[in-house]
């Protein structure tokens, strides 16, 4: 079995550049698993064969991008220490790893997905009042409350937030989804315009104004997040299969060792 694994290892010849591409903080060897799994389903997958047509498309679309900051290919190849081969490494790699992104979110349905998680990524807006005691807090949302005092003049008497008591009184609009549950409960019984009951952060107790609900709808945005999700649990699975192989472990942690030499002798180089 470690046979095949190592032939099928080295016969994917760009696994070093995969690495070194996509490479994050993790732990190494973490990394280099990541690198295999995603380097060798772009080498056996044919559904993601590039033209010559779509690189040269990807490589305009990549400078378009970025034509505010650089005259030319040249320009960025200077800025960045790089060359013509590397770059087209590089953008041929980005390309079929979004193809390969694609694929993967179509088989997995990305509108089901979408569905199932859209209250998580549905956004919802806030107004506040920022303040140091819990004593405090709670008198003045009663006051709110029973009407003895406007919300948003308390939040000029009252917040001790400077920048917004004087400007910012909305906050920006924040993902349901990365709220703490506590809040995401008392946003699910409310309606916008409802002041919410005081709850504690790290930056004080808060009183909130829920403003607005947006809802989330399947743009290029949100599409390109979900994809991300998806192509990370689509990662995490072929992962959790690899890592089982006890003889693929062993190899791997010679492999990472070798890697690691390698580089090494290249930068002292």
């Amino acid at each position: 079995m470690l046979g095949s694994i190592q032939e099928d290892f080295f016969s994917t010849k760009n696994i070093l550049a995969s690495f070194l591409l996509g490479r994050k903080d993790g732990p190494f060897w973490e990394d280099l698993i990541r690198a295999y799994i995603v380097q060798k389903e772009l080498d056996d997958n044919r559904n993601l064969d590039v033209t010559l047509s779509d690189i040269e498309k990807a490589k305009q679309d990549f400078f378009d991008e970025r034509s505010s900051k650089f005259k030319s290919a040249e320009d960025w190849i200077e800025k960045h220490d790089s060359t013509e081969l590397s770059l087209h490494v590089q953008i041929s790699y980005n390309h079929k790893l979004n193809k390969l992104k694609e694929l993967i979110s179509e088989q997995d349905n990305l509108s089901e997905y979408f569905i199932k998680n859209k209250k998580y990524l549905d956004r919802v807006v806030f107004s506040r009042i920022v303040l140091k005691e819990q004593t405090l807090a709670e008198e003045i949302y009663e006051k709110i409350l029973e009407e003895d005092i406007d919300f948003y003049c308390a939040v000029q008497k009252y917040s001790i937030n400077s920048a917004q008591r004087f400007k910012e009184i909305m906050m920006k609009p924040v993902s349901f989804g990365r709220l703490p549950r506590s809040l995401r409960v008392m946003i699910n019984s409310s309606s916008p315009g409802d002041i919410l009951e005081p709850f504690r952060t790290q930056k004080g107790w808060f009183i909130c104004k829920f403003e607005q609900y947006l809802e989330s709808s399947l743009d290029h945005e949100v599409r390109d997040i979900l994809q991300q999700e998806i192509f990370e649990i689509w990662i995490q699975e072929k992962r959790n299969e690899m890592v089982k192989n006890q003889d693929f472990k062993r190899w791997l942690t010679d492999f990472s060792e070798m890697v690691a030499t390698e580089m090494g002798q290249e930068l002292n180089a």
